[in-house]
C-alpha cells in the first residue's frame, strides 16, 4: 500500500504494543499532527478525485487505442481476403 511506519501510521504487532501506540498518539500532539498531515497527503496523492480521473483517462486512452488498432487489423485482414478472392484465391470472404 505504500504506508510508512512513524510517517503515515503507527505499527504494532500485538495488542499491548497497539495500545501503547494509541496512548502515545493521544499524549504526543506532534506525533498526532505529523500522522494526520502525512496521512492526508498520502491519500490525496494516491486516492484523490483528480488521481481517479487521471487513471480513468489513461484507461480510456488505452481502450481507445486498442479498439482502433483492432479495427485497422480487421479491415486489413478483410481487404487481404478480398484481394485473394479477386486474384482467384480459394475460400469465402468473411465479414
Amino acid at each position: 500500500m505504500g504506508l510508512q511506519g512513524e510517517k503515515h501510521v503507527l505499527v504494532a504487532d500485538d495488542p499491548r504494543c497497539f495500545a501503547e501506540a494509541i496512548v502515545r498518539l493521544f499524549h504526543d500532539r506532534a506525533v498526532w499532527q505529523l500522522l494526520q498531515e502525512e496521512g492526508y497527503k498520502f491519500v490525496e496523492k494516491r486516492y484523490s478525485w483528480r488521481v481517479g480521473l487521471e487513471t480513468c483517462a489513461q484507461i480510456i486512452d488505452v481502450a481507445d487505442e486498442t479498439w482502433i488498432a483492432r479495427r485497422v487489423a480487421a479491415r486489413q485482414n478483410h481487404l487481404a481476403r478480398l484481394r485473394r478472392l479477386a486474384d482467384g484465391g480459394a475460400g469465402p470472404v468473411q465479414t
